[in-house]
């Protein structure tokens, strides 16, 4: 799958510093509460049939275990969550939907899973706008890059460490990817349909 990117500075949003922390954990401004009050401890899944070691999923859809390829993302990741202004846009079907107000700051985090038997110790995980022109390849422009330990059999949430903020909220995506360069590294970048590292969340098609 070939993939397209554009130079910094070209695409759809421009990136704002957020400062010298690396990021902003829950609570701070930005997300004054928990953007993802499940799952609890005792939601965790259990997989007593499998024996791995690092395994990394951000989820594509509620009931997702991490197996691809999946034949539909629907409305795209709930492990994904974006926040911020909201304006009205309406598609060339006349169907109104609330997406990101243009030129407004976006705050994006990500609930990320380690299904494995061990930690991973330094995942990478990244932020991206991607957009996507009906028969042209995704166009993926890098929004922020986090770096944490995952505790196996466990998830814990990422806030990007940069805003979003978007000119053009129209055929747009935010997509999120995690990988363990040594352990359990992304397998096809950019295809949430085959690849449990990466997943999506739909902004608006039209």
């Amino acid at each position: 799958m070939s993939v397209r990117y554009r130079k910094k500075g070209s695409g759809n949003y421009r990136k704002k510093s957020s400062g010298t922390k690396p990021d902003y954990p829950i609570g701070e401004p930005r997300f004054p509460s928990n953007p993802f009050p499940w799952p609890g401890p005792d939601d965790l899944p259990d997989f007593p049939d499998l024996s791995l070691r690092v395994f990394l999923v951000v989820r594509a859809a509620g009931q997702d275990e991490g197996t691809r390829p999946v034949a539909s993302l629907g409305g795209g990741s709930p492990d994904i969550v974006i926040e911020g202004p909201t304006t009205t846009l309406f598609t060339l079907t006349n169907i109104a939907h609330l997406v990101p107000e243009p030129g407004s700051d976006q705050a994006i985090a990500a609930r990320i899973w380690n299904f494995g038997d061990d930690d991973a110790v330094t995942a990478r995980i990244r932020f991206w706008e991607v957009r996507t022109l009906q028969g042209s390849e995704p166009e993926p422009e890098l929004i922020g890059t986090a770096y944490r330990g995952i505790p196996h059999r466990s998830s814990i949430v990422v806030q990007c460490p940069e805003v979003w903020t978007p000119t053009n909220p129209s055929r747009v995506s935010v997509m999120v990817d995690v990988s363990d360069t040594v352990n359990d590294p992304i397998t096809t970048p950019f295809d949430p349909f085959s690849d449990r590292h990466v997943a999506q969340k739909i902004i608006v098609s039209a």
